[in-house]
């Protein structure tokens, strides 16, 4: 309608017509009236279907059976599905996407409720995997032994076949395999014997499913992410996201059955394996720390019985009494960030936490304490502290109160978590919080637990932010055992304690509290503030996850902080010092002696924690009726005051100021009237000292005294708000942009003027009450206060609070009126602090190195018992883990040389109990070590005089053992402290005969190499034991391998299969023949002479020598390995000569230093006469042994041993892990290799 037109609207008058909208009508169809619509069709479809499978199975012929598949070819285990990088993947996530479309128009149809919890299905799946595990777990285990120290394989290339039964079917299953750079698409070959999980993590690979999965993620990319994990929280959508993008931009694209790519197609498998891969990790972790702890009781049992007998051996130090701060301190805390939303819904259960109690635990503890809280009080306790000054403390914090909502509880399940940590902030236990407030069950649960896993004499200081709260509530109810209670201390927290009264802090503040030292109890903010990472992934997880989480990354955080304890407690310690040379300068300055410092510092603790000198509730009540009377009457002495200026200067009536001068009667009548009502009140309560005064001063005090606790409060609150808006705490706070910081300091700072007017109030009632202040009164009167807030935080008055009670002598007391003896005081116990951190950072460290000890002699048991050798590499893992860890502990209060002493006591310790095994020594250079630039330290220096680029110069790389990471084997030595026999002759300097040729000088030092790898040889004690008959041991066993022909006599045979017969050269010969072909996939390669050739040598026969080496191809190796026999013993010995480095290494089992040097010559004169070049030619050789330290105990098995030594190097070590017990299954698994070997007709 035109604008001229719109007057012709027509237009209701009033409200309008009123539209409503019609109802509809209720028809409610009962049951019985609906009828089901049947499909059209559909019948006539099912039997047409029905009629199709009819047809089917009765042209099949009932003669023709059906072939099983057998057992695939080892060379077709591998069959890629798809060649081009363009792959199909039908069914990565579990349920595939060739049924996407069908699932997506269902959705749009009928759109799926969300489920919150768990169905019967999901249980299914949690009940197979965990079923699984079991059987996952050997295959893991062999997996992680072959692949360590190796690089990454990032192709699929199954290492054995299927199944050894013939007649077992077989069947092939596409697989997609997920590596870090690419993935594959295979068909894996399984039986029913090895299904195709156990195949999969054989080879490498993790399941996403415990039964035909469809997907497998390679088990190293896991471990990578489970070590980004701990680092940077759970990301499993994001590291889902970036292999589909990485794949992408390398060409591997990802698509379904029509060619479409797929949005999101690891994520759901990614998680599963992820979550599942954990859990095997967690379960074989269990049993290895059970092994140790096994171990480690046996080596309690055996210091115990006296078997080390040394001076260190001994049990830690103490403080045993409460009174000197406890033998332990923690700290505990709630976090009400960590929650957990209701709408992210529920799991099965399918981990059990390592810190986290159980919450049936917790909830009998509620209700015990419940139960306790309705039964009468305990009335002999006498409280340190009044309970007026507790119950100030009480209702200022809110953790106090258990009532306060601290989250939204319809919102959350899990409101928060609780955490009692130690004073080097390694987290210790935690508790899950599910209440809305900071319940007292909580803290009790955490310590009654703790108590149960200490010593019963032990005694703990807690540090907790209400310490008085809870000591009266345990003392009053009995919430914990009189056993607990006598050895438990409370102390405040270092920063809560200010929001404490004075009286409170003067009982329970850390740095007026007997043996606190300089522990502050704030680690559990630290602990907030470290796992804020894991905030908004566990509140969005399920609740099992969201425990898995927390509790992987509290063992990270408490993983870490134990490895640097070494440094905390020298960073303690150097504080320490600093803080008590500070403290001693500022005695001296005040010119008092200690003990009278002392004496004035017990006077004060005395006289204010009195509870004379906190007003009674009564006296509050009536006063403040009192005052409040007295301010109405001052404001209408305001107003009359005002009134009478504004009329002198007016012109006014007489009238108008008659009634003035009737209001100004009136004020003085009320005023006199209130004197009278105090002087009526009859305060009888009263102390006697307090009813002669007057109630302008009796006023004053108590308003000077109210007026600072509020001046305290606010200031304290100021400070926080400071704090907390300059950094982020606790997970909850983040930092502020530019524009939000600036307007919240215009907030803060609009409250400045309101506490400054306090400021002038209070110091204004200081100066009336030092005016009227009755000669005769010796109550102290306040100090004023400066109104600088910086200047505040150092005042010694500012948290005092006002007396309102007489002082104990006339005059008032030193502590109180000299300046000199107030910062005495404290100077004081800044050096009694300082004195008490030195010296229990010192217990500490001599603890830690005690614990080093016993630690390492449990590894080195756990290692030689043979039914561990499942977990050898496990184990040996963890030994050179805790090997290391004597560096970054070691201190200036425990040198490193008294942990080279537990490590020697250690394998003494280890012989005890499992006989002599090879001597284990400790890694004294890191074996892949970085270049000095990027190190953290210039502890490992360079050769100044070698030549980097030489040193493999022309060596092959593949033929390197010993030499492929020691670059220089003459650096300093900072290894173990060798026995007294052995520190006689730690270097001899040999001069070599004219036949050394290239060799001018041998540098020959009787110490361990500066590190190597043992061989524990797992594999030996998984074969079972057999005993030939006479008919097989009569039989000749022959059989060429190359140019090396095997040849067994039955004599030889017998030797191998007595017991008690020492090897001779055909055993040693022969079976190192079979040993070398057993193990010649692995990366050493070598030549192998035998033991005829180095008596050429002392013979003097170069011909004979090289003719008869030609066999052994030497000239294409750079290790040498060369048996040797002295007649003079009737002993075997061996010599590795690592070409490209000059090194010989020596190995004797019984390790007899006398002529060793002389076997090594015989070793590098054969090397001479050979001929062979070494890419440093102009270096002099050096000789190590590796063995100081004998091994074997009997006359007859040295040539077991020699054996043993050349199978660590074959299989890539260095040095044999095997012990004295173990030889005799060596020996039956030598007869094993001979026996197997094509027998001949003739015998002796």
């Amino acid at each position: 309608m035109p604008r001229s037109k719109r007057y012709q609207q027509l237009v209701s008058p009033g409200l309008g017509r009123q539209y409503i909208s019609p109802k509809k009508s209720d028809r409610h169809i009962r049951l019985a009236d609906k009828a089901r619509v049947p499909q059209l069709g559909l019948n006539g479809r099912i039997r047409a279907l029905n009629t199709k499978l009819q047809a089917l199975l009765s042209s099949a012929s009932p003669g023709i059976v059906v072939e099983e598949p057998s057992a695939p070819d080892a060379s077709l285990q591998q069959e890629t599905v798809e060649e081009n990088h363009l792959c199909t993947v039908e069914s990565v996530n579990e349920e595939g996407s060739k049924h996407s479309e069908e699932k997506a128009h269902s959705a749009k149809s009928t759109p799926r409720k969300r489920r919150l919890f768990p169905d019967g299905k999901t249980h299914k799946f949690y009940d197979r995997f965990r079923s699984l595990l079991p059987d996952l777990e050997k295959p893991y285990l062999e997996y992680t032994e072959r692949s360590m120290k190796r690089p990454t394989v990032t192709t699929f290339t199954p290492t054995c076949a299927t199944c050894s039964n013939s007649f077992c079917p077989s069947t092939a299953s596409p697989v997609t395999l997920l590596f870090w750079d690419h993935f594959e698409v295979h068909n894996i070959w399984h039986c029913e014997c090895t299904s195709l999980p156990v195949v999969l993590v054989r080879n490498g690979m993790f399941p996403s499913a415990p039964s035909d999965p469809h997907l497998a993620i390679s088990i190293d990319l896991l471990d990578f992410y489970y070590m980004l994990f701990q680092r940077s929280g759970d990301a499993i959508t994001a590291m889902a996201a970036a292999l589909h993008k990485f794949y992408i931009h390398r060409g591997w694209q990802v698509v379904n059955v029509k060619g479409e790519s797929i949005k999101d197609p690891f994520r759901r498998g990614l998680g599963s394996a992820i979550q599942w891969y954990e859990m095997l990790r967690v379960n074989i972790e269990k049993k290895v720390e059970s092994v140790v702890d096994s171990a480690r009781r046996s080596v309690i049992i055996a210091r115990q019985k006296g078997i080390e007998g040394r001076k260190g051996n001994q049990k830690p130090t103490s403080n045993s009494s409460e009174s000197a701060g406890g033998d332990i301190h923690v700290a505990l805390d709630a976090n009400f960030s960590h929650r957990h939303l209701k709408s992210a819904g529920d799991s099965p259960p399918f981990y059990e936490p390592s810190y986290f109690l159980p919450d049936e635990f917790v909830k009998e503890i509620g209700d015990r304490i419940a139960d306790k809280r309705k039964k009468p009080i305990n009335k002999k306790w006498i409280p340190p502290v009044p309970d007026s000054a507790v119950d100030a403390c009480q209702h200022g914090h809110e953790a106090a109160n258990e009532h306060k909502v601290k989250t939204a509880d319809r919102r959350f399940d899990d409101t928060g978590v609780m955490a009692l940590i130690c004073r080097h902030d390694v987290p210790l236990l935690l508790v899950n919080l599910d209440t809305p407030g900071e319940q007292q069950k909580y803290a009790i649960a955490l310590l009654e637990h703790l108590f149960s896993l200490i010593p019963p004499h032990a005694t703990v200081g807690a540090y907790y932010d209400i310490a008085c709260v809870l000591h009266r509530s345990v003392n009053r109810y009995g919430l914990l055992a009189d056993s607990i209670i006598d050895r438990l201390g409370w102390i405040t927290s270092a920063m809560h304690a200010y929001g404490h009264g004075w009286a409170c802090q003067l009982v329970y503040a850390p740095r007026f509290r007997q043996g606190s030292g300089d522990t502050d109890g704030e680690g559990v903010e630290r602990l907030w503030s470290k796992l804020r990472i894991i905030i908004p992934v566990s509140r969005t997880s399920s609740r099992p996850r969201r425990v898995w989480l927390l509790d992987h990354q509290v063992k990270m955080i408490g993983e870490t902080t134990f490895a640097d304890l070494g440094q905390n407690i020298q960073r303690r310690y150097r504080r320490a010092e600093q803080e008590g040379l500070k403290a001693c300068e500022s005695l001296n300055l005040c010119g008092v002696e200690e003990h009278e410092l002392q004496k004035e510092w017990e006077m004060q603790k005395r006289d204010q924690t009195s509870v004379r000198n906190h007003a009674p509730a009564r006296l509050k009540k009536d006063l403040d009726a009192i005052l409040t009377l007295q301010a109405e009457v001052d404001k209408l002495q305001g107003v009359i005051s005002g009134t009478q200026i504004l009329l002198n200067s007016t012109y006014t009536t007489v009238g108008a100021k008659g009634q003035l001068d009737r209001l100004q009667a009136i004020h003085t009548t009320l005023a006199s009237q209130v004197e009278q009502l105090y002087a009526a009140l009859n305060i009888d309560y009263l102390p006697p000292e307090l009813k002669d005064l007057s109630l302008e001063f009796l006023r004053t005090l108590i308003l000077a005294r109210d007026l600072k606790t509020n001046i305290r409060l606010r200031v304290i609150a100021n400070w926080m708000e400071w704090d907390r808006l300059d950094q982020a705490a606790g997970g909850r706070d983040v930092a502020l942009g530019t524009k939000l910081h600036q307007e919240t300091r215009k907030k803060i700072a609009k409250r400045k003027p309101a506490l400054l007017a306090l400021f002038k109030k209070f110091n204004g009632y200081c100066d009336v009450l030092s005016r009227i202040r009755p000669s005769w009164c010796n109550i102290p009167t306040p100090s004023p206060l400066p109104v600088d807030l910086i200047a505040l935080r150092d005042d010694p008055h500012f948290m005092e609070d006002v007396w309102i009670a007489p002082s104990a002598t006339a005059d008032p007391p030193r502590w109180l009126q000299d300046e000199n003896i107030r910062h005495g005081i404290l100077s004081m116990h800044r050096r009694l602090r300082s004195v008490e951190e030195k010296e229990r950072c010192a217990e500490e460290a001599q603890n830690m190195c005690l614990w080093y000890g016993e630690e390492l002699a449990a590894i080195e048991v756990a290692l030689r018992l043979p039914s561990n050798a499942i977990y050898s590499h496990l184990l040996q893992t963890r030994r050179e883990e805790h090997h290391l860890r004597r560096f970054r502990w070691s201190t200036s209060l425990v040198p490193l040389d008294r942990y080279n002493e537990e490590v020697h006591a250690a394998v003494l310790t280890a012989d005890d109990i499992c006989g002599p095994s090879a001597d284990i020594r400790p890694p004294d250079e890191i074996q892949h070590a970085l270049p000095e630039h990027h190190a953290e330290s210039g502890d490992h220096a360079d050769d100044e005089d070698e030549d980097e680029d030489d040193i493999l110069d022309g060596a092959d790389v593949d033929g390197i053992l010993l030499s492929d990471l020691v670059e220089d084997m003459l650096q300093d030595d900072i290894g173990i402290p060798l026995p007294e026999n052995s520190q006689d002759d730690l270097a001899s300097h040999v001069e070599p005969s004219n036949t050394m040729g290239e060799c001018d000088e041998l540098t020959a030092q009787w110490i361990m190499p500066p590190w190597y790898r043992v061989d524990f040889f797992p594999e030996l004690f998984c074969t079972q034991p057999t005993v030939p008959s006479v008919h097989e041991l009569a039989r000749t066993r022959a059989y060429t391998f190359g140019q090396n022909r095997v040849f067994f006599r039955a004599r030889d045979l017998a030797i191998l299969a007595d017991p008690t017969s020492q090897l001779n050269d055909v055993c040693i010969n022969d079976c190192a023949i079979l040993l070398r072909e057993k193990f010649r996939n692995s990366r050493c390669s070598c030549a192998v002479f035998n033991t005829f050739d180095i008596n050429y040598v002392r013979q003097g026969s170069p011909e004979r020598l090289r003719k008869a080496a030609e066999r052994t191809e030497y000239w294409k190796y750079d290790l040498w390995i060369i048996p040797l026999h002295q007649p003079r013993r009737n002993h075997w010995t061996l010599v590795v000569l690592v070409l490209s480095t000059r090194t010989a290494y020596y190995f004797d089992s019984l390790a007899v230093q006398e002529g060793w040097i002389d076997e090594v010559q015989e070793a590098l004169e054969l090397f001479n006469i050979l001929g062979a070049k070494s890419s440093n030619s102009t270096r002099r050789w050096s000789a190590h042994p590796l063995l100081i330290h004998p091994i074997q105990r009997n006359i007859h098995d040295c040539g077991l041993w020699v054996l043993a030594a050349m199978t660590a190097v074959f299989r890539g070590y260095e040095v044999t892990g095997l012990a004295e017990l173990a030889m005799p299954i060596f020996r039956n698994y030598l007869l094993q290799l001979a026996l197997a070997l094509p027998s001949t007709a003739s015998s002796e």
